[in-house]
C-alpha cells in the first residue's frame, strides 16, 4: 500500500474514532447558512486530519470544508471531515469522513470512512487497498425498475425545484430512493454495488472527490446531468448499463 493511501486511511480513522466517541453526546452547533449546520466535532475532526496529513506531507496543499484552501502545492488533499453533520447531530449513523488526493488536477486516491459501522471504502491508482476495505464494483443491474437511486443535494442551496423534479422522475419508475444524507456515502454505496444510481446536485469539491473516484475505480460511469463530461457538483453516477436511462431527465 502506498504511503499516500496509508496516511489517508489513518487520518480518516483518527477523525472517525473521535466522532464515534462523541456520537450522541454532542448536539450544540451553529449554522454557516440556513440549513447548513457546523459543530465543534466538525472543527476538531478537521484539525485531527490536517495534523496527520501535514506531519507526513508538510508541503502539500489541503482543501478542507471548514478552513478552505491551505497552501498552493499542485498536490492537494481534499477533505470533508464530517460529511453528514445534520445526521450526526440528530443521532443518525449515516455520516462519513471523506479524503481525496489530487495531483496536477487528476484524482489519485479516495477514502470514505463510515465510523459507526467501521466501514472503509478506499482506492488508489498507485496501490491496492488494505484487506479490510469494502470490495468495490458497481452493480450489473440493467432494469431501471429494479434500481435504487440516491439524490444527494446541498443544504446550502434552497432553490430545489430541480431536486424535487428528479425525485418525481425516478420515484415513478425505480424500485426505490435511498439517499443517506451524506453524498460521500451515497457514492461509496454505489461504488460497492449496494445502490445503482446517484443523481447529485451542487456537491462541493470536498463532498464529491473521494466518492467519485471510488465509483470510477469500481467501473462506474460519471457524467453531467446531460450525459456529457463534467467537473462540477451536478453529476450522474451509475453503472454503464443504467447510465443512459439515468440521464434521460433533461
Amino acid at each position: 500500500m502506498s504511503e499516500y493511501l496509508s496516511v489517508a486511511i489513518e487520518a480518516a480513522k483518527i477523525a472517525g474514532e473521535y466522532q464515534r466517541n462523541q456520537f450522541e453526546e454532542i448536539t450544540e452547533h451553529d449554522y454557516k447558512s440556513p440549513g447548513n449546520p457546523v459543530s465543534g466535532v466538525d472543527h476538531r475532526s478537521e484539525a485531527l486530519i490536517v495534523e496527520r496529513l501535514s506531519s507526513s506531507f508538510p508541503d502539500h496543499t489541503i482543501l478542507s470544508e471548514e478552513s478552505g484552501m491551505m497552501g498552493d502545492h499542485e498536490t492537494k488533499w481534499i477533505v470533508d471531515p464530517l460529511d453528514g453533520t445534520s445526521n450526526y447531530l440528530r443521532g443518525l449513523p449515516d455520516f462519513t469522513v471523506s479524503i481525496g488526493l489530487s495531483v496536477g488536477g487528476e484524482t489519485e486516491l479516495g477514502v470514505v470512512y463510515r465510523p459507526v459501522s467501521d466501514e472503509l471504502f478506499a482506492a488508489s491508482k498507485r496501490s491496492e487497498p488494505p484487506d479490510e476495505a469494502v470490495t468495490l464494483g458497481v452493480s450489473d443491474r440493467d432494469a431501471i425498475e429494479e434500481a435504487l437511486v440516491a439524490i444527494p443535494y446541498s443544504s446550502r442551496n434552497k432553490d430545489r425545484d430541480r431536486v424535487w423534479e428528479t425525485h418525481r422522475y425516478f420515484g415513478s419508475q425505480v424500485e426505490g430512493l435511498r439517499s443517506t444524507g451524506s453524498g460521500a456515502l451515497d457514492l461509496a454505496n454505489l461504488a460497492s454495488g449496494v445502490t445503482d444510481i446517484v443523481y447529485a446536485f451542487d456537491q462541493s469539491e470536498w463532498d464529491r472527490t473521494a466518492g467519485r473516484f471510488l465509483v470510477e475505480i469500481a467501473d462506474g460511469v460519471v457524467t453531467g446531468h446531460d450525459g456529457g463530461a463534467t467537473s462540477t457538483g451536478d453529476f450522474v453516477a451509475s453503472n454503464e448499463k443504467l447510465h443512459e436511462r439515468a440521464t434521460d431527465l433533461k
